[in-house]
């Protein structure tokens, strides 16, 4: 890391200048005027002491004071305050005089004058020595407490040498003298300095224009290097004095407690009373849906927009099982926006238990996190063959499976026509005929116990027949599929909303087997919770709607000779259109969340995803998310 002048090696630097120059009057090398800068170097010296001590005793350091305030006022030399919450608990007062001169808290750091009363030194401290008022700037991360801090990148001040290379990106705080013409620097009586320099390093100093001027595009950026004297003009001089310190120059000394800082971090807690106890069972490698809903938490929008998100595509927001951020949790990011901080995820958790709650970690606003550190297909366990969350939204026709088999089907419309708000994020839809989802590969042939599970709603009633249907490709009568009808209405689900059902060429004539049904009446514009389980080993068959299982052994014929034909998956209708879900009197209905499986998953699990996705915030599948945010 590049280190800037320390305040004795300008001192050595400008006695230097006043040697090659002799006995001229020129700025900065009389006597007077090397007096005058002495006496700056020991007064910045002495603030930048006062400043570790005040950390030490704080662990913080003070935001900056006015800049204007004159003596005998109210604010003369005290800390600014913060926006909320008391000193030392918030960011730093905004839009303090001039308010040009002060950064939005959301997007820069903090900028006024010493704050000597906060530091207990005597208020003649707030002066350089040619009476011009110090500039101050801080990174508002540190001026709260300790558990709240960490560094954020645009809010960390740059310190540039002559040629523009940064000495610093991450100064946590800067001392600026404005030296001796004291261009942009403000007077004992709160009045601005005009020195009417063009000099661009003073004018980046002091943030402020040729006559003054506070800058309005204010960017934390300092200039510190050696004097550079303009005898023709003076007032065109560099002779500011710059002091800075980085994180780890305080952490070293144990001041700051944040080593290691990258980040935030925030603890989310799983109400183990949401998980199904019908077995009483720990479930292994479950995937748990995390939403956050449109400013919800400000800090979780992108940096750009206010937040601590510092990647636009949310690639910094990862999960954990630990606080220290070590274990990464496979995660899948299936939407975030960047300007609400609104996000949808799903993390596998290596357990879950019913009995007792459970903690992982969300972390985000590490600046040296630039990729993306997603894992869908190690969401998914070796059980699934196909995720499909349906909320592909492009002018394309790939519906996109998210485990590792990469199932992905073909839509016969480009889905940014078909999409729309679902149960979890967004869904498509479909109106049973002309619309649907095909190419999909033989996931279920030869597996003995099948799992199928969907959210759906229909918007306009109960069709002839609309389903997510396994068949063969030619389909038709005399084949042998197996069905899962998730909205059947009188025809295959003998009067029921829901079944399951099976067919092969033999039995075609008698309306083939009823191996499960449920008594819901579906509402019209309400998501149904759907799944199907097909179990050939134990003969015992779930139908679950909402978390509810109808569990029957219908029908006493097995086609299926303990295994599943070849099948092929349909999403929204059957190859020859005549049987869907989404057709019929209903319009277009949406699908959402559509999961195939080759195992009967439990009731535990399958009550447990319902629990986690009808409802899956704070008061619902989650006890709490920690408030406010740490640092990790």
């Amino acid at each position: 890391m590049r280190r800037g002048f320390t305040l004795i090696e300008l001192t050595v630097v400008l006695t230097i200048i006043s040697v090659m120059v002799g006995g001229s009057l020129v700025l900065l090398v009389t006597s007077t005027q090397q007096a005058a800068f002495n006496s700056t170097v020991a007064t910045m010296d002495a603030i930048e002491k006062a400043l570790l001590n005040y950390s030490a005793a704080f662990s913080r350091i003070p935001c900056p004071s006015s800049l204007t305030a004159l003596s005998g006022s109210a604010s003369y030399g005290i800390e600014a305050g913060t926006t909320a919450g008391g000193v030392g608990t918030g960011e730093c007062v905004t839009g303090m005089t001039p308010a040009a001169n002060y950064e939005a808290a959301s997007s820069g750091a903090e900028e006024g004058g010493v704050p000597t009363r906060a530091l207990r030194l005597p208020d003649s401290y707030m002066y350089d020595g040619w009476g011009h008022r110090l500039r101050y700037a801080v990174n508002p991360a540190y001026t709260v407490t300790t558990a709240a801090q960490c560094p954020t990148a645009s809010r960390a001040i740059t310190v540039n040498d002559s040629t523009g290379t940064a000495r610093s990106t991450a100064a946590i705080y800067a001392i600026i003298s404005h030296g001796a013409n004291g261009h942009g620097a403000y007077t004992p009586s709160g009045i601005i300095v005009n020195a009417a320099s063009t000099n661009t390093d003073e004018l980046q100093n002091c943030n402020c224009t040729s006559t003054g001027a506070p800058n309005a595009s204010y960017v934390p950026t300092y200039i510190q290097k050696a004097p550079i004297p303009n005898s023709a003009s003076p007032h065109n001089s560099f002779d500011d004095i710059v002091a800075f310190k980085e994180n780890w120059q305080l952490t070293n000394q144990g001041v700051v407690n944040n080593t290691g800082c990258s980040g935030w971090l925030r603890a989310i807690t799983i109400n183990g009373a949401n998980v199904s106890t019908v077995n009483q069972t720990t479930l292994s490698s479950f995937p748990v849906l995390f939403t956050v809903a449109a400013n919800a938490y400000s800090d979780m929008k992108t940096v750009a927009n206010g937040g601590s998100v510092v990647n636009a595509n949310g690639y910094d927001i990862t999960f954990t099982s630990d606080a220290a951020g070590k274990n990464l949790l496979p995660f899948e990011r299936e939407s975030y926006a960047p300007t609400t901080g609104a996000m949808t995820f799903w993390i596998q958790l290596p357990s879950l238990s019913y009995n007792t709650n459970t903690v992982f970690y969300m972390n985000y606003g590490n600046p040296n996190i630039t990729t993306d550190q997603s894992n869908k297909t190690g969401v998914w366990d070796g059980n699934y063959l196909g995720v499909w969350h349906l909320s592909d939204n492009a002018a394309n026709t790939t519906v996109s499976d998210s485990t590792s088999n990469t199932n992905t089907g073909t839509s016969s419309a480009n889905t940014s026509t078909k999409t729309t708000t679902g149960e979890v994020a967004s869904a498509l839809s479909f109106n049973g005929t002309s619309n649907k989802v095909t190419t999909l590969n033989d996931t279920i042939s030869g597996q003995a116990q099948v799992t199928v599970s969907a959210w759906v709603k229909t918007t306009g009633g109960l069709g002839t027949q609309q389903d997510i249907y396994m068949e063969p490709t030619s389909g038709g009568s005399g084949t042998t599929r197996l069905g899962f009808v998730l909205y059947g209405g009188t025809s295959v689900c003998a009067g029921k909303t829901f079944c399951i059902f099976g067919r092969d060429g033999s039995r075609e004539a008698g309306g083939g087997i009823l191996f499960a049904q449920d008594s819901t009446i579906a509402v019209v514009n309400t998501w149904y919770d759907v799944v199907g389980v097909f179990d050939s080993v134990s003969k015992t068959n779930h139908l679950m709607v909402n978390g509810v299982d109808h569990t029957n052994t219908l029908g006493t014929q097995w086609p299926f000779s303990g295994a599943v034909p070849a099948s092929k998956p349909y999403i929204g209708a059957q190859t020859d259109n005549s049987q869907w879900w989404g057709g019929g009197t209903g319009g277009n209905n949406p699908i959402d969340e559509l999961r195939v499986s080759k195992t009967a998953r439990s009731v535990d699990w399958n009550t447990t995803e319902y629990n986690n996705q009808s409802n899956p915030g704070v008061g619902g599948f989650l006890l709490s998310i920690q408030t406010p945010a740490v640092t990790r």
